[in-house]
């Protein structure tokens, strides 16, 4: 489990998927202001289990990535295909 720093101000909904990505400078693609990674970049996915007007309480799906996580790394919501 995990707390972050934005909430439903910032539009995050109850079981919204994040992707966690080690601590780097990214790329952003211009005209959509995202960030470029790859699927090697990414340390973990978790989702959205409690939503506050400014936190959210984060789980991770994968208990194997807990390992890896560390406090510098950077959270992004994921939009579902």
């Amino acid at each position: 489990r995990a707390i972050i720093n934005a909430g439903r101000r910032s539009g995050i909904k109850l079981k919204d998927g994040f992707y966690i990505l080690k601590n780097k400078r990214y790329p952003l693609e211009l005209g959509r202001m995202r960030m470029l990674y790859t699927t090697d970049d990414v340390k973990g996915v978790a989702y959205a289990v409690k939503v506050d007007e400014n936190l959210t309480e984060i789980v991770y799906k994968d208990n194997d990535f807990y390992k890896d996580i560390n406090i510098e790394d950077l959270i992004i919501k994921y939009n579902k295909q």
